[in-house]
């Protein structure tokens, strides 16, 4: 048509109106490789009509800046707020106003005709239409829309004031249906151009969804139309495209159907990838989506992981960028009240900048979380809680100052502990707390300042300042991805227009700013890739403008394509037919719908009637379709269209069915033409694929796309070859011999060499689901490093080893490699049973060690101890709750009464027990192996273990028996079988302990021992350990266990045995808090290993088999 437009005259001018920029690149494109036999062209200007729009009021020097997004949302908002009407109940909800901006936009296309029918139709459409003309008014002040650009150009070519001869003969084509305000410049510009304006219509083949283009611009191929628009005629000459008088419905050439949409997703990319080594162009491939959501993303991240080049229209609004979305959380923080979830997560989701400084670098968050976990921050308390953090690392620093100057670095026992590696740490803590005040002091004083402002231009420079502090400038953002950089230019755009807003009738508000802003950046969408490069992905209504010979279309099912129709509470259908065509319709919208993929079937797919296109077999097969002469040229590349569907929706557990408008491919390749959708899994043929699920899709795969799916195939074929075993040559799930009986040289681990990451993957795998205790599982047997508490150097804890006999696994994670659950303030909702632990026995050791005199031998507490006693406490409780370990406030309140009147009853029942024993206290909180005091050395086979803690008290008697008491606040239950087995399974180390160290400090032999209970539920209990041979031994047996198996590196895993109910029990075997079933299965078979029986002959003799002896015994028995 170019060349006929020419008429011989190469630099004859020629306009070329296409829908889109897509269509107008590839159109230059094709126009590149030559017209009329010779190479290249010249004078041809390839535009949309927007742009001839703009072109002619640019020649008339009538040019205005444009109406932007966040212009048009602070009219409305301003509107809203002085004059709502019938929104009002509304008017400050935020889909208000998009909902409003929303509508519009369709108002923009209607006449004064149909505005008044919608007015007229009730209070709703009076009010809306009121404010669309007001909006409208404000908006087009010195501005011009969208709308107003096609309507002022088309007026001015009506005036006579532009002319449109520059544009040459203009050629415009039109696949889909013009609105009013398109087809009006058209017709203007037909009627001033010296020749007809040549309209190429992009028939479809279905007479209902064709309608209105011949319609709108005449019949058949060389036909005009005359057409009255008010006094003038236009003579629009109309050419169908398309070989056929009538064309029939276009019809996809392949159908492939998945579990869900994505496994829909990743067989079509095992496709293009089959494509593309066939030796396909890749910019000759086009994937469309029905839907942008699940699609968009899904085929995007998909063709990346697969290595695929991808283009086509951004599938992400910057307002889903990181650095916009750290800039809206910003404005959303309060500064009266700082919360510490929200400023954590602000600082989570995008770097932010510590300070002004060009080079700064980012805040170091999680280090600052931790910090102020520790320091108790919940809501706006930081300044206090920060300061009361820093003053207890600068008593904890002064205390490790001191003593390492006093002791020079050696202790008493002649070991060696340095300390400057704590008294560097405290340092740090120190300035990273002096650091955190300091920001977050900034940022509230920074917040604050915004709220102060009273205009608009104000606002937006303290907006634009407060991203570039903590986000920096778009121009030095160099190292972020280049859609966080986009997303970067267009807020300190979308800020500098904030200026403009002043006099519009919008009050300067955070809330309107953020508004505004998420608006504007809603709007903006980062194209993916060069239009050429790689294949392209975008939504199937831009299959009109694409050349390209490979189509898939994904997403035909009836739920999403063309899916449920939805009632819009502004523009109701009722209303809109009363426009006389001025709005669309359901029935338009739907109608225009089907297009699309009628477009995209056109492309590859056939038009031939079913009786032409299937010869159906016997076996319900069909042959392979041929092309029509007139199709292609004998040398063109070989065309397919693959429509694709869903079968259902496995994150809803919903089933689908194919889209109406994938039902004619269906009937056509089935040969059924009377096929019923609910009954379209019967319909067969070579031409419909099936992907039964993600695993069958990838073991069955020729091809697999990702490297990921590669590792995945091989495991299936692994699994085969395993399964066949010994009987020969195996064959995989896709046919092709894969393994020889061993399981060795598949096919598929030829296309993985050096893979460690699989080999690493298929050995843990192996070693997991065997019954060997291996590295996977935690043993560590001749690791380096393991610490030997037997060798008597390295000092231990009794709880250390009690942790050790509960879980290993949870030791070596907590006390090895320094791994410890930090629990959020924000989640204690009261005081936890540790803590309370913890202030009874810090209250007790501090009446003990602060009081000037104590009760004498059977002597009870003075009404001055029970004072001081109280004072204590209330300074003890008052530094937990200032540390934020107390929970809500009311129930604090409760608690901490209830604290009190434990504290009374203990020291009553102690008057008790001095008067019963006729004892004194003359030592609390007993140091060993630490404060200078020596360790407690026990001795065990190979050699000693030195031991350090402190005895929670020690009293004497009249005849000098030392009394040793381990107070506990929790219930007695877990003590019961005490006397039978004293250590508990290796979990009750503390109190025989305790007894050794009273006798080493005080060189007595007559020693007592016993757990008191001072807790609410058996308050008072005492549950004594008798200290003889048998207990020194059972003792030094169970430490040789535990220590050896520490050595050995024996770490497995040890569940609880049942599951967690109100609180996670182990959080190292159950981190995510789902449950234990990952470990629980693993760890009862692997912990009959012969390498763990010794241990666990300890701490869980009921798990081990009996010894082989004992089994012939019972046999012969």
């Amino acid at each position: 048509m170019v060349g006929d437009a020419k008429r011989g005259d190469p630099l004859a001018p020629v306009t070329v109106v296409v829908r889109d920029n897509i269509g107008a690149v590839g159109t230059r494109r094709a126009l590149a490789r030559g017209v009329g036999g010779r190479p290249g062209v010249a004078a041809v200007d390839v535009v949309t009509l927007r742009r001839v729009a703009e072109q002619v009021l640019a020649a008339a020097g009538e040019t205005r800046p444009p109406v932007t997004s966040a212009r048009l949302t602070a009219i409305w908002r301003g509107r809203l707020v002085e004059a709502a009407g019938c929104f009002e109940p509304v008017v400050h909800h935020a889909a208000t106003v998009r909902a409003l901006v929303r509508a519009h936009g369709e108002l923009r296309e209607a006449d004064g005709a149909a505005l008044a029918a919608v007015a007229a139709l009730g209070e709703l459409g009076a009010d809306l239409v009121r404010l669309h003309r007001e909006v409208t008014r404000i908006a087009l002040d010195g501005r011009r829309d969208e709308v107003a650009v096609l309507e002022d150009a088309a007026g001015l070519i009506r005036g006579g004031s532009a002319g449109v001869y520059g544009f040459g003969e203009v050629i415009l084509y039109l696949p889909d249906e013009p609105s009013p305000v398109e087809r009006s410049f058209v017709e203007a510009m037909d009627a001033a151009a010296a020749r007809p304006v040549t309209v190429l219509l992009g028939m479809c083949g279905v007479a209902e969804v064709d309608e209105p283009l011949v319609a709108a611009f005449g019949g058949g191929r060389g036909s005009e139309s005359w057409r009255e628009s008010g006094n003038d005629t236009t003579h629009a000459r109309a050419e169908t495209d398309g070989a056929p008088e009538h064309p029939c419905e276009p019809h996809a050439t392949r159908i492939l159907h998945a579990s869900d949409s994505d496994d829909e997703v990743r067989a079509v990319i095992r496709e293009v990838r089959a494509l593309l080594a066939d030796g396909a162009a890749a910019h000759r491939i086009a994937v469309l989506h029905a839907q942008q959501v699940p699609y968009g993303r899904l085929l995007h991240d998909h063709l990346a992981g697969a290595g695929i080049a991808a283009n086509g229209p951004g599938v992400r609004a910057l307002r889903d960028r990181a650095v916009a979305d750290a800039f809206l959380t910003l404005l959303a923080l309060d500064p009266d009240d700082l919360r510490r979830a929200a400023f954590f997560d602000w600082l989570g989701r995008a770097p932010i900048r510590l300070s002004e400084r060009a080079d700064a670098a980012s805040a170091p968050r999680t280090r600052w979380e931790r910090l102020s976990r520790e320091a108790g921050v919940t809501a706006g308390d930081w300044g206090e809680r920060l300061a009361d953090h820093e003053a207890r690392q600068r008593a904890r620093l002064a205390e490790e100052t001191a003593e390492q100057e006093r002791t020079g670095g050696t202790e008493r026992d002649g070991t060696d502990r340095d300390r400057s590696g704590s008294i560097a740490y405290r340092e740090r803590a120190i300035a990273e707390t002096q650091a955190l005040a300091g920001f977050v002091a900034e940022l509230r004083t920074r917040l604050a300042a915004g709220r102060e402002l009273a205009d608009w231009a104000a606002f937006g420079a303290w907006a634009l300042e407060l991203f570039h502090r903590y986000l920096g400038r778009s121009d030095r953002m160099n190292r972020l991805p280049e859609d966080e950089q986009r997303a970067a230019t267009g807020i300190e755009q979308a800020l500098g227009a904030i200026t403009e807003l002043d006099g519009i009738g919008m009050p300067p508000t955070l809330e309107h700013l953020v508004e505004i802003l998420e608006v504007d950046l809603d709007g903006r969408r980062s194209r993916v890739g060069r239009f050429g490069d790689g294949v392209f992905v975008g939504p199937v209504d831009s299959a009109p403008s694409l050349d390209v010979d490979h189509v898939f279309v994904l997403g035909l099912d009836e739920d999403l394509y063309p899916g449920r129709a939805h009632v819009d509470p502004l523009l109701p259908d009722a209303l809109r037919v009363q426009t006389g065509g001025a709005l669309d319709t359901a029935r338009d919208r739907l109608r225009r719908r089907h297009r699309a993929p009628l477009a995209a079937f056109a492309v590859g797919g056939s038009t031939a009637t079913i009786d032409d296109k299937i010869d159906s077999t016997s076996d319900g097969t069909t042959d392979d379709m041929t092309d029509s002469a007139s199709s292609t040229a004998a040398d063109a590349p070989p065309t397919s269209v693959t429509a694709t569907f869903p079968r259902g929706d496995l994150r809803r557990g919903a089933e689908r069915l194919p889209s109406r408008w994938l039902m004619p491919t269906l009937r056509a390749i089935s040969g059924r033409p009377d096929l019923e959708a609910t009954r379209w899994s019967e319909a067969s043929g070579q031409a419909m694929h099936s992907v039964a699920s993600h695993w069958a899709g990838i073991a069955r795969a020729d091809r697999p796309a990702t490297e990921q799916e590669w590792r995945l195939r091989t495991l299936a074929d692994r699994r085969d070859a395993d399964r066949i075993g010994a009987a020969g040559t195996s064959t995989s799930t896709n046919g092709n011999a894969t393994a020889d009986a061993a399981g060795n040289d598949h096919d598929a681990d030829a296309a993985l060499p050096g893979d460690t990451a699989f080999a690493a993957a298929v050995a843990l795998i192996a070693a997991r689901r065997g019954d060997a205790f291996t590295r996977f599982d935690g043993n560590l047997a001749g690791v380096d490093g393991l610490p030997d508490y037997a060798g008597g150097i390295q000092l231990v804890s009794p709880t250390a080893l009690e942790k050790y006999a509960g879980c290993s696994h949870a030791f070596f994670v907590e006390r090895l490699l320094g791994v410890r659950p930090l629990e959020s303030p924000e989640e204690i909702l009261r005081l936890r049973t540790v803590d309370s632990g913890s202030i009874i026995h810090t209250v007790l050791d501090r009446l003990v060690t602060e009081s000037p005199s104590l009760p004498g031998y059977g002597e009870a507490w003075t009404a001055g101890h029970r004072e001081r006693m109280r004072e204590i406490a209330d300074q003890v409780m008052d530094d937990f709750e200032r540390r934020g370990l107390t929970g809500h406030p009311r129930l604090w309140a409760t608690d901490r009464e209830a604290l009190h009147r434990t504290l009374d009853r203990i020291l009553d029942i102690d008057d008790q027990a001095h008067a019963e024993r006729d004892s004194r206290i003359i030592a609390s909180e007993l140091p060993f192996g630490m404060r200078d005091a020596p360790p407690v050395r026990i001795t065990i086979d190979g050699g000693a273990v030195a031991m350090r803690g402190s005895a929670d008290r020690v009293d004497e008697t009249l005849d000098g028996t030392l009394l040793v008491t381990d107070f506990k606040t929790g219930s007695a239950g877990n003590f019961k079988g005490i006397s039978n087995d004293p250590v508990a399974a290796g979990t009750k180390l503390q109190l025989p302990l305790y007894a050794h160290a009273a006798r080493d400090a005080f060189g007595r032999d007559r020693v007592e021992a016993a757990y008191w209970f001072v807790g609410k539920r058996d308050h008072g209990t005492r549950i004594p350990v008798v200290l003889d041979d048998t207990l020194e031994r059972t003792y030094a047996d169970a430490l040789a266990t535990l220590v050896g198996g520490i050595r050995d590196g024996h770490f497995l895993a040890k569940p609880p045995a049942t599951d967690d109910f109100m609180y996670v029990q182990c959080p190292f075997c159950n981190p995510d808090g789902v449950g234990y079933g990952h470990v629980r299965g693993p760890s009862e078979r692997k912990r009959t290993d012969a390498a763990l029986r010794r241990l666990y002959g300890l701490i869980d003799p009921s798990a081990l088999p009996p010894e082989p002896a004992a089994v012939d015994q019972e046999a012969r028995g």
